[in-house]
């Protein structure tokens, strides 16, 4: 090209650098990016087939998670797992990593009905010498434009951090969570890019089990009571350790 001409060939926009080459291929293999990281990746699907199923144990009630062939993230050609929730339900995966230390990452797209109740859980089970704990981020869609989302101070107790007016119903959104398992406390929590610094709330408390495994659940449910069944459908999850 001469010179002093604009090479179009050349990428304007800045680029990220992944340094976990296993996470590298399933976002170029699945299409994730809509949020970048440079964690190792410990597991990840997009839930393309009833076979990215299998492994995932139903939690509750309300009817059977099923691979959706209505929405994706990706359009037509793609999948995502759907979750009917007629009263309380979702699907949870014990890992087989031990106590991995350090700073672990749980990232999921989400596409939400109105009147839900969706949860993302990450726990550490253990002995009490290892401090188990977990930490759990919840988004509450409870009508037209009233959505807020927040963390939980323990198992059972919800704190809001922030409104989303500009949620959109039946648009896929992007969630990720990080928390620190080597202090026990939350990092930060990011919705569709916008990040809300957490590092000052600590995790919650389990109680001490014989298992090391960690813990990782999806669940969705109607919101106040709603009786009709409501639709959440999650796509592309990747779980990294590591995070920076």
């Amino acid at each position: 090209m001469p010179s002093g001409y604009e090479d179009f060939g050349a990428n304007p926009f800045p680029t990220a650098t992944i340094s976990d080459l296993r996470e590298a291929i399933s976002r170029l293999r699945d299409g994730f990016g809509a949020v970048t990281g440079s964690g190792r990746l410990m597991y990840s699907t997009g839930f393309e087939s009833a076979i990215d199923l299998m492994g995932w144990s139903q939690l509750a009630s309300g009817g059977v998670p099923q691979i959706s062939l209505r929405q994706s993230l990706h359009g037509a050609a793609s999948l995502s797992c759907l979750v009917n929730a007629g009263t309380n339900i979702g699907i949870y995966k014990n890992l087989t990593y031990g106590l991995y230390p350090g700073k672990w990452g749980f990232e999921i797209g989400i596409l939400a009905d109105y009147q839900t109740k969706n949860v993302i859980t990450l726990e550490k089970p253990g002995p009490a010498i290892v401090n188990p704990c977990g930490g759990q981020f919840a988004l509450l869609v409870t009508g037209v434009g009233v959505v807020e989302f927040g963390y939980y101070s323990t198992p059972s107790t919800y704190v809001k951090i922030a409104d989303l007016p500009y949620f959109e119903r039946f648009a896929w959104h992007w969630i990720k969570m990080i928390l620190d398992f080597e202090n026990n406390k939350y990092v930060s929590i990011s919705f569709d890019g916008a990040l809300y610094d957490l590092s000052a709330i600590p995790l919650y408390t389990l109680a001490p089990q014989v298992t090391s495994l960690y813990t990782m659940a999806i669940k969705s449910q109607p919101y106040a009571g709603r009786a009709s069944i409501t639709h959440t459908y999650w796509d592309d999850f990747l779980l990294t350790a590591n995070e920076p």
